[in-house]
């Protein structure tokens, strides 16, 4: 019941620089940096299969962010 009330809706467009996934982070970083940084951080050596793994890598983690619970009692 008590969380039932604490549900909210949020609206997040493209352009926000808000950052959720790796995509949000490489999008953020692309639209700052500049051509010579862009295009290295962007590339790969030859097939760029090591580029593709790390990013397949970083797809598979999952950050569980810490919820604060059971304060009354410190120790």
């Amino acid at each position: 019941a008590a969380t039932e009330n604490c549900k909210q809706e949020t609206t997040v467009s493209a352009d926000d620089d808000v950052v959720i996934t790796m995509d949000d982070i490489e999008r953020i970083a692309l639209k700052n940096l500049d051509d010579g940084p862009r295009g290295y951080y962007q590339s790969g050596a030859d097939d760029q299969q090591t580029l593709t793994e790390n990013k397949q890598a970083f797809r598979r983690l999952r950050l569980r962010p810490r919820m604060l619970r059971g304060v009354k009692d410190r120790d």
